[in-house]
């Protein structure tokens, strides 16, 4: 999928929440990353909430060519980075929950998309839990080491 011209990779993207979420959730954890926006001054990208001003976005990606995409007109400030789904889930989402953002999901290169998440514990639906905790950590590690530079 990452050799698709940018045009086309972006098509892929769905018109359902629930589909980019689902593609948010098992691409980041077979890649072991999230890609968000940050600009020279090491500074996140965030939008106000279409639902309300006072509530700012975060937006992620589940791959860097769909965040990369985006980063044209005003956005070419920004570049993609590589967010560890590990330090995603349990730095990221609870500071963003208790800052009252929210997450923008695999959002379009129009920078639209129902994509609004609240950063809760069950974000994911529970996608990190449901094996034993050492399991899932050398699934982790075993990931990490398949996919070492596909989030660099």
């Amino acid at each position: 999928m990452s050799r698709l011209p940018v045009d086309i990779f972006m098509e892929l993207l769905s018109d359902s929440f629930q589909e980019n979420l689902d593609r948010l959730i098992v691409e980041s954890l077979q890649l072991g990353c999230v890609w968000g926006l940050r600009d020279k001054s090491n500074n996140w990208a965030m939008v106000p909430s279409g639902l309300n001003n006072d509530i700012d976005v975060i937006p992620v990606w589940s791959a860097q060519k769909l965040a990369s995409a985006v980063c044209n007109g005003q956005w070419n400030i920004y570049t993609p980075v590589a967010i560890d789904i590990e330090e995603f889930m349990d730095d990221w989402l609870p500071g963003m929950h208790s800052d009252l953002l929210l997450v923008g999901v695999n959002w379009n290169i129009d920078l639209q998309g129902e994509g609004l998440l609240e950063p809760n514990a069950g974000s994911f639906g529970g996608a990190s839990k449901g094996h034993d905790e050492e399991e899932s950590s050398g699934l982790r590690r075993e990931h990490q080491r398949r996919e070492q530079d596909a989030c660099r």
